[in-house]
C-alpha cells in the first residue's frame, strides 16, 4: 500500500533482487522494508579499492597488532560483573577464549565489551554472553530470516548467461515468494570454467538444514532448461542465518528500539552489525565508526 500511495512499485522488485531476503515484501510492515531502503543501494555502495573484502580485516588486526587478534577461537566464558569468575578484578569485563588451533585458553580483561554478533538469544548463549534480566527480554523479541550463499554448477545453466533472477509468476510486482532462490550468477573462473553464485531464503529462521537447502536449491535449479535435480553439484554453500533480525509492529509500537538502543554503554557493553544500522557491510562499518566510537571513546575517557 505504501509502495502505491508514493508511486514506486515498479522498482520494488529491483530492490528485492538488490536488498535480498528482507522476506516477502509485499507482507511486511512499512518500517521494516523501509530500513532496508538503504541510500548505498541507490548510490552504489562503498567497497574494497582492492576487491577483497579480507583486505579490510587484515588491516584492522595490523592496527591491533597480531599478538592481540585472536583468530579461529571461542569466546568460553564472559562475566562483565567485575568479579573476573571469582577473581575480582579493576578491569569490569573477562572474557575467557579458547583457540580453537591450540587448545589453549586465554583470559582478557578490559575496560569495555564490544559485541558484533548478531544479537539474537541463540547466539549470544553460544557466545557465552552472561546476558541480564533486561537484556534477555529486549533481544528475545528479535526473529530472523533464513540466508544461505552458495556456488553451485549445473549442466542445464548456460554460461553466457549472466544472471538468472527468480521472478514470480503469480505474486505482488512478480516478486519471488519464499523460500526459493533470489539470483543465480554466472561467473568465468581464470582455468576457462563457469561456476554459479546462488543465493537463497525463507522467511523461517530454523528448520533449514544443509541437506533440505540442496535439495531447494537443486529442485529450482533442474526447472531451468529441464534440467535434473541429480547433476546439480555444490562447489560451496555457507548459511548466513540469522539473517536480517526484525521484530513485530507491536514490539516496534511499544518501544522497541529506544529500548535497543539504550543498552549502548550499560553493563560496559556496546554493540553493532546489522541489528543497529542494516544488513550492508559499508553502512555497517560507517555507523560503528561516525556513531558509536565517539561514544566508546568518551566511555574510556571518563
Amino acid at each position: 500500500v505504501f509502495a502505491a500511495r508514493h508511486n514506486f512499485t515498479s522498482i520494488l522488485s529491483l530492490y528485492d533482487q538488490i536488498a535480498q531476503n528482507i522476506g516477502n515484501l509485499w507482507q511486511l510492515p512499512t518500517y521494516h522494508g523501509i530500513h532496508a531502503f538503504a541510500p548505498q543501494y541507490i548510490e552504489g555502495p562503498m567497497t574494497v579499492a582492492s576487491g577483497n573484502n579480507q583486505d579490510i580485516y587484515n588491516a584492522a588486526a595490523h592496527i591491533l597488532r597480531p599478538e592481540n587478534v585472536f583468530l579461529n577461537a571461542n569466546a568460553t566464558k564472559v562475566d562483565r560483573s567485575g568479579a573476573c569468575f571469582g577473581a575480582p578484578s579493576p578491569s569490569p569485563v573477562c572474557v575467557l577464549v579458547l583457540s580453537m588451533a591450540t587448545g589453549a585458553q586465554t583470559l582478557i580483561k578490559a575496560r569495555k565489551l564490544l559485541i558484533a554478533i548478531p544479537p539474537t538469544l541463540d547466539s549470544l548463549a553460544l557466545a557465552s554472553i552472561d546476558l541480564d534480566a533486561h537484556e534477555r527480554t529486549v533481544f528475545s523479541h528479535f526473529e530472523a530470516f533464513t540466508y544461505w550463499a552458495l556456488v553451485i554448477d549445473a549442466p542445464n545453466l548456460n554460461p553466457s548467461t549472466e544472471q538468472y533472477i527468480n521472478t514470480g509468476t503469480h505474486t505482488p510486482y512478480h516478486l519471488p515468494s519464499l523460500p526459493g532462490l533470489f539470483t543465480i550468477q554466472s561467473n568465468a573462473l581464470r582455468n576457462g570454467e563457469t561456476k554459479y553464485a546462488a543465493w537463497f531464503g525463507a522467511v523461517e529462521a530454523s528448520g533449514w538444514t544443509r541437506e533440505r537447502v540442496e535439495q531447494a536449491v537443486a529442485s529450482q535449479v533442474a526447472r531451468i532448461g529441464c534440467g535434473n535435480a541429480t547433476e546439480v553439484v555444490f562447489e560451496l554453500i555457507k548459511e548466513h542465518t540469522p539473517f536480517r533480525l526484525h521484530v513485530s509492529p507491536k514490539a516496534v509500537a511499544n518501544g522497541f528500539y529506544r529500548d535497543l538502543y539504550a543498552l549502548q554503554g550499560r553493563q560496559n557493553t556496546f554493540w553493532t552489525g546489522a541489528a543497529w544500522a542494516e544488513q550492508d557491510s559499508s553502512l555497517i562499518w560507517m555507523w560503528s565508526e561516525e556513531s558509536l566510537l565517539p561514544k566508546i571513546e568518551a566511555a574510556l575517557a571518563s
